[in-house]
Formats: C-alpha cells, sequence, structure tokens
C-alpha cells in the first residue's frame, strides 16, 4: 500500500515578486515623443525612476551640456511621454 499526495505545489509561483517596472535596473528602455514619430531608447544600470528624473530634470534646464532629449524638447518645444516608458530588455545579474 503506497501513499500519495494529491495536492501539489506545481502552481506556485517560483522566485521573486516582480518589480514595478520603474523599479527595474540594468534595462535598456525606449520613450516616445508627444508631438512627433521619434523615440529616446536608453540604458541604466540604476533604477529606471532615478534615470527618469534626471532626464526630466535636464528638459528644465536651460544652460550647459543638454542630452538628447533635452536638446530634442527645447529646440521643438516638443514633450516625451513619461509615464509611458517601455522596457525593452533586462540584462540579468549574475551573483557569485
Amino acid at each position: 500500500m503506497a501513499y500519495s499526495i494529491p495536492n501539489t505545489l506545481k502552481s506556485i509561483k517560483r522566485g521573486k515578486d516582480e518589480l514595478e517596472p520603474l523599479s527595474n535596473q540594468n534595462v535598456a528602455y525606449k520613450i516616445s515623443c508627444e508631438d512627433y514619430d521619434a523615440s529616446y531608447v536608453g540604458q541604466t544600470k540604476r533604477k529606471l525612476n532615478k534615470r527618469l528624473h534626471e532626464h526630466i530634470s535636464d528638459t528644465k534646464k536651460r544652460t550647459g551640456s543638454l542630452s538628447v532629449i533635452s536638446d530634442h524638447c527645447m529646440n521643438l518645444n516638443h514633450n516625451f511621454k513619461w509615464n509611458e516608458v517601455k522596457i525593452l530588455d533586462k540584462e540579468a545579474i549574475i551573483k557569485d
């Protein structure tokens, strides 16, 4: 006579919980222009929300070296879809 357990744990999700998209690190991302068929593609090793905050701050500056995004915003008077940032790829982090 053998006993078996009918309920298994196969339905339980393994691994870590998914992060909020803007909390991800080591990503390639895309920000589209609201006014024109153009987009900016970048990558960051830091949290994406921190990098986006820097981009937004740069668009408000009027002096200094301009980033591609701030140059586009100021010269063409365009805005970007900051709330619709798409993550294109995530780099796997391998820990020893």
